[in-house]
């Protein structure tokens, strides 16, 4: 007898290839299965929550491993082990884009005039009174639309190809690693499993940082109607 449960896809099925005619019957789990089955749930602290009792999902073993985990979930709103994917996998894609979006909310109203002069085209700020468009100080209809266009392109191909990078993996591997499309032309991801973590750790926290960061700047304008790079008289 043997518990694949542990081993890669690819093992597996080199498994069932040597045992010629016996009759094999398989049973697959995702990567979400996998996180929260099996495990005990221990009675833990939340380390960001220390007066509550870390919860339930967030306790397992395998949660207790995943990067920046810190037991707070006060609204419980990840229920299961899927859910808990889901949620890691949203939180890595809207950390990057707010830390894409931090910088460009900046960089915009600093040199926006001067880009939008050197192409000889109309300055959105300048439109929208300084302001970077948003939904609360509008002007979201001032990029015209091929802009929309592309970016709706630009999205949906970066989507494929990360559901291509979870089967991928899931295949080769039996695993897969939130928000991992591949993309590392630099070469700076580590190759040792401290490395690899502390580089997880850190982007995570820039991204959550990062999401507080691009609220605050929308918020601030709306308040008090003026460029985030202006100090408030």
């Amino acid at each position: 007898d043997v518990d694949a449960t542990s081993l890669p896809f690819r093992e597996v099925v080199e498994l069932i290839a040597s045992t010629e005619s016996a009759n094999v019957e398989l049973t697959f789990k995702g990567p979400a299965e996998v996180l929260g089955s099996g495990t005990k749930k221990k009675s833990i602290k939340s380390v960001a929550l220390p007066w509550l009792p870390c919860p339930p999902v967030l306790a397992t073993e395998e949660a207790q491993m995943l990067a920046g985990n810190v037991g707070f979930d006060p609204l419980m709103l990840a229920k299961d082990a899927p859910a808990l994917a889901q949620y890691r996998d949203a939180e890595v894609k809207h950390g990057r884009l707010a830390m894409v979006a931090a910088f460009g909310w900046v960089a915009a109203e600093l040199w926006d005039d001067d880009i939008a002069a050197a192409f000889k085209i109309p300055s959105v700020l300048q439109e929208n009174n300084g302001l970077n468009p948003s939904l609360l100080d509008g002007g979201l209809e001032l990029p015209p639309v091929a802009y929309w266009a592309a970016v709706a392109a630009f999205t949906a191909w970066v989507e494929n190809v990360g559901e291509k990078c979870k089967r991928d993996s899931l295949v080769r591997d039996g695993t897969y690693l939130a928000g991992d499309l591949g993309f590392d032309p630099l070469g700076l991801y580590p190759t040792d499993a401290e490395g690899k973590a502390e580089m997880q750790l850190a982007e995570l926290k820039h991204g959550r940082l990062a999401m507080l960061a691009i609220t605050s700047f929308a918020l601030d304008e709306f308040v008090f109607q003026t460029p985030v790079v202006n100090p408030v008289a």
